[in-house]
């Protein structure tokens, strides 16, 4: 005669949360529908949950020992036992009811280098979902409906977004309204940064609005360009000026610089403006790094080409 504490592996002090931890265990294991599985180790394994997965017969068997064999379904205790596991997970998720949030919306937003520099007030328009005042019937307002998936034996319950409001809760997915916003882009901000505006996203019915997320682009040109705090631009020079050095005027958002370039200047190598790229935030200011770039005539006189000839003989010049 079966012990049925061994037949589920388990002692005669255990708890009841033991016994059905392994019942559960063990009755997935050898189910017969499962590729592998055992019918008759499965019968035995559900009779003897049977007996003493429940308090008052394990307390009778315990005193009398085993009166008699298991004369149920041994399926019809598996499918309770998992069916009470998820009305137990329904029951704790009804009584702790998680407050809806509507969608947030990302809006991607171009700027110049100047206007990262200088921190200047920007003006955009955009479209949100707000309420109509009426509830989606399908969801009952909240947003999700509960679907099943899985095979014939083992299936759940999960929540899925509702197709008929798109998640809003709202009827027909409430209404789409055009706002307007005004604000000021920080300086110093760089590409890839976003700001957000609490509450800017889609509204929820009966639940919180999501939130506006504002994506920065710093677009530069084909001279200048941000590169973290540093301000890089780019000067056309021509290759005379680099070997004697000569005195140059840059652009500056706050006005032309004058740079002076060193004789026999190595034009892979920046010449620094110190303080002059972009900040932090924080009163910490970057570098304006400044490249020369040799720009080569795109013919030479007879002349010109005389006394270029006349310098390579020169001793400095010498191949």
């Amino acid at each position: 005669m079966a012990n049925y504490y061994e037949t589920l592996g388990v002692s005669k002090d255990s708890t009841q949360d033991d016994i059905k931890k392994a019942y559960r265990k063990l009755s997935i294991k050898y189910h017969p529908d499962k590729e592998g599985g055992d019918e008759e180790r499965f019968k035995t394994i559900s009779e003897a949950y049977n007996t003493i997965g429940d308090k008052d017969k394990r307390t009778k068997y315990d005193t009398q020992g085993q009166q008699r064999g298991f004369d149920g379904d041994p399926f019809d205790a598996f499918s309770q036992f998992f069916n009470n596991q998820g009305k137990r997970r329904r029951q704790q998720q009804q009584q702790q009811p998680v407050r809806m949030r509507g969608k947030d919306l990302k809006i991607n937003l171009t700027i110049t280098l100047e206007e990262t520099y200088w921190g200047e007030e920007k003006e955009l328009k955009y479209r949100k979902k707000i309420s109509n005042g009426r509830k989606c019937p399908q969801c009952n307002g909240r947003g999700i409906i509960m679907q099943t998936i899985g095979s014939a034996f083992f299936r759940q319950m999960v929540n899925v977004t509702c197709p008929a409001c798109a998640g809003c809760g709202f009827l027909n997915g409430g209404d789409v309204i055009e706002r307007t916003l005004k604000f000021t882009i920080p300086r110093g901000i760089d590409s890839g940064h976003f700001m957000k505006k609490n509450g800017g996203g889609d509204d929820t019915f009966n639940g919180i609005s999501g939130d506006l997320l504002i994506v920065i682009n710093v677009e530069g040109t084909e001279d200048r360009k941000k590169e973290g705090m540093n301000y890089i631009y780019l000067k056309k020079v021509n290759p005379i000026e680099c070997i004697l050095g000569v005195d140059l005027t840059v652009p500056h958002f706050e006005g032309d610089i004058r740079i002076k370039v060193p004789e026999l200047h190595d034009s892979s190598k920046a010449l620094k403006a110190k303080g002059k790229g972009f900040t932090d935030g924080g009163g910490m200011f970057g570098d304006m790094l400044i490249y020369l770039e040799q720009d080569m005539p795109s013919k030479l006189t007879d002349e010109e080409r005389k006394k270029l000839s006349e310098i390579l003989t020169l001793e400095n010049f010498k191949r």
